[in-house]
């Protein structure tokens, strides 16, 4: 059956026939009017590709390192809440896939399986995302946990001090299993129960008072590597390069979950790595659909790319065997992408290489 499915386009549309209209929506929703959504499509579409000829190439490898670690592409899954929802195993589907493709999965802070038993499972980097709450003592109880569990980084969701409206959710709100089981995350002390009986999902929880003071409270509390997601503006990035636990940024506007009429990471990223040049690595999150998606996100600047979306149809459509299927597809069109425009690794991918 997965071999039917030839594009990551195809998983989205298997998917839909699979997972309840609910949780559809909940996914497959934006804030507001989403046009943020559709602006993350939009700009990797037009940008162009300006292939070069006659090249000579040897081996073609897309592989990439990030923090030392080789991965066999520069693709990372991206943090998503309640996996449960749309696979038996979860979370442990997803990172099965992440093993087994060699790269990197981001843990959500909102898993519904338990982040232990996740991390025991991990045979290469795992990481994992964290909102700030308004309860401090649960980001404390939260990190205590990643450095127990050895998780090699902490992906700090900085663009989130509210839960955006999401009409598409509010006309059909999510509904969980009768069976479903949030003890890992009350055992944290995150009210994750009283939360969903609000139906005001995580806005009962986030702290919109966060400041760049909670980074230095964060450098107490933890020696792990900080990533930030959430930074658009590029004088954020300059800000966040003041921070020595900070190595990584990832140029994300939530996948147009957030801020409706913000501008996409394609637009912005040539400008953040001016302000990095090699300091930290760049990621480039919204809207990858493409392998040739991937190689606009490098040209770019980008050292890696997320996808979060995507990643969920696949889990959807086949389990851990689905993700590592969209993982190979993304994988086999970069490296046409970079066979046909001249570059035999992905150190070979520069600026040269697109038309904004």
């Amino acid at each position: 059956m997965l071999e039917e499915l030839t594009s990551l386009q195809s998983f989205y549309e298997k998917a839909r026939t699979l997972v309840s209209a609910d949780v559809f929506s909940f996914i497959d929703g934006g804030s507001l009017d989403e046009l943020a959504v559709k602006r993350n499509r939009q700009h990797l579409n037009d940008i162009r590709l300006v292939p070069r000829v006659l090249r000579g190439l040897g081996e073609i490898s897309a592989q990439t390192q990030i923090f030392g670690h080789n991965l066999s592409t520069p693709v990372l899954i991206a943090p998503s809440a309640y996996h449960g929802l749309l696979s038996p195993k979860g979370e442990l589907d997803m990172l099965e896939a992440a093993n087994q493709f060699n790269t990197i999965m981001i843990l959500s802070m909102f898993a519904s399986v338990d982040h232990i038993l996740v991390a025991q499972n991990k045979k290469g980097p795992l990481w994992l995302q964290m909102y700030f709450l308004q309860d401090r003592s649960i980001n404390k109880n939260f990190i205590q946990m990643a450095q127990d569990n050895h998780f090699d980084a902490l992906v700090v969701t900085v663009d989130a001090p509210v839960y955006a409206k999401k009409e598409r959710e509010c006309a059909q709100p999510l509904k969980f299993p009768d069976n479903t089981s949030f003890a890992h995350l009350e055992r944290l002390g995150i009210p994750i129960n009283q939360c969903l009986k609000t139906k005001k999902h995580l806005s009962t929880l986030l702290d919109h008072q966060i400041s760049w003071d909670d980074l230095d409270w964060l450098a107490q509390e933890t020696q792990l590597p900080i990533i930030l997601k959430g930074i658009l503006d590029p004088r954020d990035t300059e800000i966040a390069l003041g921070y020595p636990n900070v190595k990584g940024i990832i140029i994300s506007n939530h996948g147009g979950r957030q801020l409706d009429s913000s501008c996409t990471a394609v637009e912005i990223m040539k400008e953040h790595k001016q302000v990095v040049g090699d300091k930290v690595k760049l990621f480039l999150d919204g809207g990858i659909a493409r392998g040739s998606d991937v190689f606009k996100a490098l040209a770019l600047g980008a050292d890696a790319t997320l996808i979060g979306r995507a990643a969920l149809w696949a889990l959807a459509a086949g389990g851990s065997k689905g993700v590592f299927h969209a993982l190979s597809i993304l994988q086999r069109e970069l490296i046409e992408t970079m066979i046909l425009c001249g570059c035999a690794s992905t150190k070979d991918i520069t600026s040269d290489f697109i038309k904004l």
